[in-house]
């Protein structure tokens, strides 16, 4: 699958085989991918143009809140309290990516449920999977949450596309 249009003619060979390269990665990440309790298989050439602008969009994003910091300062935190267990801290950076995966909240599905939907619309991963698949592959996640290196949320290989 070419992700260039034909008449694309201002990027040379070498850019276009390094940029299929890169979407090779987010393409094998997907098709690799599994989730507990769910049976689906994502069909990675598919959902690759989807995968990559969730991928590529979210690092954009997060360099952008991060210079918005660097000119304005970090905002606060927030605190979350249950009556059932401990206070959770959460830093702004990890509330930016909260805020990321909070636009993917969708009811959970069974497996069948889930299956249905893909087969309806095929382009599109399953949310959770999207979400997982893009955090994944950002340094900054890991960084912010402190994900061990090696650990299924900062794998020791990431796909970068730019």
């Amino acid at each position: 699958m070419s992700v260039f249009p034909p008449d694309l003619d201002w990027v040379n060979n070498a850019g276009k085989m390094e940029f299929s390269e890169r979407v090779q990665c987010i393409i094998q990440q997907f098709e690799n991918m599994s989730m507990e309790g769910v049976d689906l298989k994502v069909d990675g050439e598919e959902t690759v143009e989807e995968n990559t602008a969730d991928t590529v969009g979210v690092r954009l994003a997060y360099r952008a809140y991060i210079r918005r910091t660097q000119l304005y300062g970090e905002e606060p935190g927030l605190q979350l309290s249950s009556s059932t267990g401990p206070t959770k801290a959460l830093s702004a950076r990890q509330l930016f990516w909260v805020s990321f995966a909070s636009s993917f909240c969708a009811k959970n599905k069974s497996s069948e449920e889930l299956l249905t939907d893909y087969n309806k619309d095929p382009v599109h991963a399953p949310a959770a999977f999207r979400v997982v698949g893009t955090v994944m592959n950002q340094h900054e996640f890991a960084a912010d949450f402190g994900c061990p290196a090696g650990s299924p949320m900062n794998p020791v290989h990431k796909c970068r596309v730019w």
